[in-house]
């Protein structure tokens, strides 16, 4: 009951107040030997660009952190960032952007970076180097669904139909959604719909009423109308 009230308020927020949210992310750390400070980091959402749209640090204390604060998703359905730590204070954003720019750091694929969304979470980190794989126990609710949808495109064991009947109001369910949608077409449509497990039209049909009646899944049907005539 609790998760389900949690699920709720989560997208009642994304979408009822639709252009801010609030966040609140914490941490443990096990092994602060190497490292005295944490660092959230969030791309702008046109690139190039010369500055971070979020960067923030905090020191550890006693082995724990917090970051407070809002963010304005424009017309986003949810915000990525990245976590990591140093044990420099004076870290910058043109350098934070300038690995992630030019691809030296990957987030997903980096151990020292972890991947979240902008949301409440609580989390368990053994040390600076196993950020990736650090533990989420509380909260993170769409971080989860966001590791869990990441599995499918990478292992290829399940299809992505699977991931939408099981959060049908998940806003990364219709994501995921536009993006198979956008990069559709007539030479890869039967291989995409196949590893997708449904055509898009059809999984629109799965999508919460909520999700439908949005801006963005409006906007998608429109979209699968001149896929799909």
């Amino acid at each position: 009951m609790k998760y389900i009230i949690t699920l709720f308020l989560v997208f009642f927020t994304l979408f009822s107040f639709s252009q801010t949210i609030r966040y609140r992310i914490q941490g443990k750390v096990k092994d602060t030997s190497e490292v005295n400070f944490v660092y959230l980091a969030s791309l702008p959402k046109k690139l190039p660009s010369t500055t971070l749209e979020i960067f923030k640090v905090v020191s550890i204390k006693n082995g724990e952190f917090e970051f407070n604060g809002s963010c304005n998703l424009d017309e986003d359905l949810f915000k990525y960032g990245i976590l990591f730590m140093d044990k420099r204070p004076n870290v910058t954003d043109k350098e934070v952007l300038s690995k992630l720019s030019n691809l030296i750091w990957v987030a997903g694929r980096e151990d020292n970076l972890k991947r979240i969304l902008f949301e409440d979470m609580q989390l368990q980190i053994e040390n600076s180097d196993r950020m990736r794989t650090s533990t989420i126990v509380d909260g993170g609710i769409l971080t989860r669904q966001k590791d869990e949808l990441a599995k499918i495109y990478t292992d290829g064991n399940k299809q992505l139909v699977e991931f939408i009947r099981k959060y049908p109001d998940s806003p990364l369910s219709l994501d995921a959604l536009a993006l198979l949608t956008e990069i559709i077409n007539i030479k890869n449509k039967d291989r995409l719909e196949n590893k997708a497990g449904m055509p898009p039209n059809e999984m629109y049909n799965l999508l919460s009423d909520r999700l439908k009646k949005s801006k963005n899944g409006i906007s998608l049907k429109t979209e699968l109308k001149t896929k799909y005539p």
